[in-house]
């Protein structure tokens, strides 16, 4: 046996239906979970934990003192799936999830938010797709917390919820969408 052939690397094949973006896996969720994996734009998920992670947001941003991208600790939500958690989480990028995310659940603390569930749907950012958390909670989340507020200048009443841009589904066409989709695909997804 040459010395070639000890030092060979170990090789397998790619299977046909791996998805391109498989090739370099993301930690978090991607809108390519969506589109191409599980061929949907919107998933309730029950949140399962959540977590303080590493990130680097931008890689041009140089730390000074280390020369390296600067590493910022961001939020990630884990789900639940029908065998226990999905690998990946949801990163909480910028203010518009979390705001988003309170008013879905009505948490106000992290402790609140295990258990809840969240509607992710994919958005139009700087016209690019991106994944985010509605701002409404699941239709089929059986005890939707308190939305409205009161506003100052409209003497105490109380203010609706705002409507989703995101969708031109009518309520009950995303209520059936819903259940549809939780009772038969989260064995077909892995999820």
């Amino acid at each position: 046996m040459s010395t070639f052939d000890q030092y060979k690397p170990k090789a397998a094949p790619v299977k046909d239906d791996t998805l391109i973006s498989d090739f370099h896996p993301s930690r978090f969720l991607t809108v390519e979970d969506f589109t191409e994996r599980w061929h949907i734009t919107e998933k309730t998920f029950t949140i399962a934990r959540v977590a303080w992670e590493e990130t680097t947001p931008n890689n041009r941003d140089i730390d000074p003192t280390t020369n390296k991208p600067r590493i910022v600790m961001q939020a990630v939500l884990y789900f639940k799936t029908s065998r226990g958690e999905y690998p990946r989480g949801y990163l909480i990028k910028n203010k518009v999830d979390n705001e988003s995310l309170k008013t879905a659940t009505g948490a106000k603390r992290a402790g609140e938010l295990i258990g809840k569930r969240i509607l992710i749907e994919i958005n139009i950012h700087r016209k690019k797709e991106v994944l985010r958390i509605s701002p409404l909670p699941p239709l089929s989340d059986p005890t939707p917390p308190q939305t409205a507020r009161p506003t100052a200048g409209n003497d105490g009443k109380s203010e609706p919820p705002a409507p989703s841009a995101t969708t031109d589904e009518t309520d009950e066409e995303r209520s059936q969408y819903t259940q549809e989709y939780d009772e038969t695909s989260d064995a077909d997804s892995g999820l």
